[in-house]
């Protein structure tokens, strides 16, 4: 493992245009679980019926208390948890200048805490919510001290700004996300199966214009065996900081 990891390093202490790409595995780590290891938080949710009665627009046009309990039950657990390791790393990467961008699909704002400035959020933030009838904006926290669901000051019940089944993407994040990965030298895969579309195909555009693709995941995923050059197999909080201190190091190395 620690050559290959010396191998992709070099790869992007060399390259000025790295583009991160996250998916959920990275914020799992701080307590976030994602929809395969779904655990105590989603208690009271049903994995094989989520889709149809809570992540799709007609089930929260039709029923938003009962969607907006599950919101309500996230948003307090994204609240407690904090950047790990791997998010850190990242946001490392981005002061050292090898980490142009990052484009994930997690709406947690996990990236940001930890300190990386130029975050694409392709599937939008939890914390960001609008109203679908006026388009008013509005933070959680200025809501969140009033009953659930909460209401706009039309009357109309808000939404938190992410796409449910059902809901189009935000062609503006999908736009500049495929601007980032067609410019990229390397992109970074961090703890995502590739399985979610549109979104996954960021990678493959990413190879088709000539990017290097570093992948750190602790499972093979749909990218491993079909375009990866680099697999750095293992939990992102431990490979991730390992990856950018042979990054600091080549790079202190060259400036002597």
């Amino acid at each position: 493992m620690s050559n290959i990891i010396k191998q992709a390093a070099t790869v992007i202490a060399d390259s000025r245009v790295v583009i991160g790409y996250t998916g959920a595995g990275i914020s799992t780590e701080s307590g976030i679980p994602d929809f395969r290891t779904m655990g105590e938080f989603w208690e009271g949710f049903d994995p094989a019926t989520f889709e149809v009665e809570i992540d799709s627009r007609e089930a929260f046009e039709q029923n938003p208390e009962k969607v907006w309990r599950f919101f309500s039950q996230a948003l307090g657990l994204m609240e407690q948890v904090e950047p790990n390791d791997g998010h850190k790393a990242l946001a490392r990467l981005g002061r050292l200048g090898r980490m142009a961008a990052i484009v994930t699909q997690n709406v947690d704002s996990l990236h940001q805490a930890a300190g990386s400035e130029n975050v694409i959020e392709f599937h939008g933030n939890m914390r960001q919510l609008h109203c679908l009838k006026c388009e008013a904006r509005y933070t959680w926290d200025e809501v969140k001290a009033g009953k659930i669901p909460p209401l706009c000051r039309c009357g109309y019940v808000l939404k938190p700004i992410v796409p449910l089944f059902g809901d189009h993407v935000n062609l503006e994040a999908a736009s500049a996300s495929e601007v980032l990965a067609a410019n990229a030298q390397v992109m970074l895969v961090a703890c995502t199966h590739g399985d979610i579309a549109p979104v996954n195909r960021m990678p493959m555009v990413a190879k088709e214009y000539g990017a290097v693709i570093v992948e750190v995941n602790r499972d093979k995923s749909l990218y491993t065996d079909r375009i990866t050059d680099y697999f750095l197999q293992g939990e992102a909080g431990e490979v991730l900081p390992a990856l950018v201190r042979e990054v600091e190091e080549i790079l202190a190395s060259a400036a002597n």
